[in-house]
């Protein structure tokens, strides 16, 4: 994939969309697989994945997550005890880097910035979602992985988060990987769409299939 590209995974429940961004953040470990490399787009080394699963190696993937991957989930998943601002500048601090003034310019282009003092627990759920996004997007990642991320939110809010969301990328040239059941949303904004479908086998396993649509 090219930076700046952005792909939508769409299909039923079930279907395997949450597993396979769970695989490709580098989060779930499959039992089993052919040759995956990650390419850095800053020059860094080719990372062998499947090597790196082969011997269970947790370690180096939290290291390439943490540097190359941000990543929203369907509900947020902010840390309930630390403001919005400390949420969002979390991954700055864990890779040492500046933090000075990035959740306020954040918290400003996701209209927040009243908000970062504040607990999650004080937010509605659609400015716990666009924090969330600024989290994602704070270490200035070049991969950002989104599950279903207005799945939990009205539906007039949820267009306008993810426009925001495909605005800001498209803004940093980053690459955007998301499920969504938003196909004419996506499908405006220009994103490749994966249909995936799911086979049962005969061992109890699964098969995700992707198919280039």
């Amino acid at each position: 994939m090219a930076r700046g590209s952005k792909l939508a995974l769409i299909g039923e429940s079930g279907s395997g969309k949450s597993t396979l961004l769970e695989l490709l953040a580098m989060i779930l470990m499959p039992s089993e697989a052919g040759e995956f490399k990650f390419s850095p787009s800053d020059g860094g080394p080719v990372s062998e994945l499947d090597a790196i699963w082969h011997r269970r190696g947790s370690d180096t993937l939290s290291e390439l997550r943490s540097r190359y991957i941000g990543y929203v989930l369907q509900h947020g998943g902010l840390l309930p005890y630390l403001s919005v601002r400390r949420n969002i500048e979390l991954p700055r601090m864990l890779l040492g880097l500046p933090i000075a003034g990035v959740a306020d310019e954040l918290g400003e282009k996701l209209g927040i910035v009243q908000q970062l003092d504040k607990l999650p627990a004080a937010l509605s759920v659609g400015q716990r979602q666009r924090a969330a996004i600024g989290r994602a997007l704070a270490h200035e990642p070049p991969i950002v992985i989104a599950d279903e991320p207005t799945a939990a939110i009205d539906p007039l809010n949820s267009q306008r988060i993810m426009a925001l969301l495909v605005d800001l990328v498209d803004a940093l040239g980053v690459t955007l990987i998301l499920a969504t059941h938003a196909h004419e949303l996506v499908r405006e904004r220009g994103f490749t769409l994966l249909p995936l479908e799911i086979e049962a086998r005969d061992d109890h396993a699964m098969s995700v299939t992707v198919q280039h649509g």
